[in-house]
């Protein structure tokens, strides 16, 4: 799978990225989550704990992202921009459940 491949190439850029990440005030839970990137992990077949690893953060932080509960770092968006080739706003963006 061309993915996985990439991941393997893309596995040094990770190591710079820590789980520490920021709040998202635009959250409110329960009510939001970001579809775009849930749908890209989905359509690559892979599992929030494989993207974590990835970025170099626990499943947890990574979660955290993914449910639009934190921002994250800038760093953890460029590698998830290259890593399902979309681009990082429009991974970013937050939709209603």
């Amino acid at each position: 799978m061309i993915l996985m491949e990439n991941l393997s190439n893309l596995q040094n850029k990770s190591r710079a990225v820590s789980g520490n990440c920021l709040f998202d005030s635009s959250f409110i839970k329960g009510a939001a989550v970001r579809k775009n990137l849930k749908d890209a992990r989905r359509k690559a077949g892979m599992t929030q704990k494989e993207v974590a690893e990835y970025l170099g953060m626990t499943e947890r932080a990574y979660q955290r992202i993914e449910n639009g509960e934190r921002i994250g770092m800038i760093e953890a968006w460029d590698l998830l921009e290259d890593l399902f080739k979309i681009h990082q706003r429009v991974l970013r963006e937050i939709s209603s459940n």
